[in-house]
């Protein structure tokens, strides 16, 4: 997701994605098509947009397999204009079921967000919450969550293997549980929805990422 994450509350951008109520979703460049940059590193991925001569496109995303069961995601940015950005990733993981998934995270504050998932007020507006250890049973996520700590951290356990999902540098976080309950999506995320309103968005060079471990 770039140069946006989730929703924009502008209706008025140019963008091709927009959810069912009209608002422009998850960035211009959700479904772009990549083509691979050869850079020599064993073990590592490097695409770009493959309109990045016609589009000037300054955006690289790099694969790097770490480990066996590791997996590394870094989002690089060169741009000296101050463009304004976001970037998000949305995987889903499949399990047989996530009601038999605990999730152990170090997120305690939820976006308050209205009915089309848009923040509201004039400055964003969070709410305490406890996701220390919880079970994901009956458990339903459409939100964005964050913590005090700049980092994100995330482990769901399940009977067969453990997966974790962790950040140095995307400090937000979108859970969302499809209603077939047989998957999950964590959205790591350097901002908010509608980060150019309330000035989460990011500017100038930069390098974030994260990191998936299965256990």
């Amino acid at each position: 997701m770039y140069p946006w994450v989730n929703r924009l509350s502008d209706k008025n951008v140019q963008c091709q994605f927009r959810d069912s109520n009209g608002y422009p979703l998850h960035g211009l460049y959700v479904n772009s098509e990549r083509e691979t940059l050869m850079n020599g590193i064993q073990n590592q991925l490097c695409l770009t947009p493959k309109d990045r001569e016609e589009e000037k496109s300054h955006f690289q995303e790099i694969l790097t397999f770490t480990q066996e069961n590791q997996i590394s995601f870094e989002f690089i940015i060169s741009d000296n204009k101050n463009f304004e950005y976001g970037i998000g990733y949305h995987p889903y993981f499949n399990f047989e079921n996530i009601d038999d998934i605990i999730m152990i995270t170090n997120l305690n504050k939820k976006l308050i967000v209205d009915k089309d998932l848009i923040p509201i007020g004039d400055q964003l507006q969070w709410e305490d919450v406890n996701l220390a250890e919880i079970p994901l049973k009956n458990q339903q996520f459409d939100s964005c969550f964050t913590n005090q700590e700049d980092k994100l951290f995330i482990k769901l356990v399940s009977n067969k293997y453990t997966l974790i999902i962790e950040s140095d540098s995307m400090r937000y976080c979108q859970i969302y549980t499809p209603p077939d309950r047989k998957r999950i999506a964590i959205e790591p995320q350097s901002s908010t929805a509608d980060c150019f309103k309330y000035k989460t968005s990011l500017k100038g060079n930069c390098k974030v990422g994260f990191k998936i471990t299965i256990q």
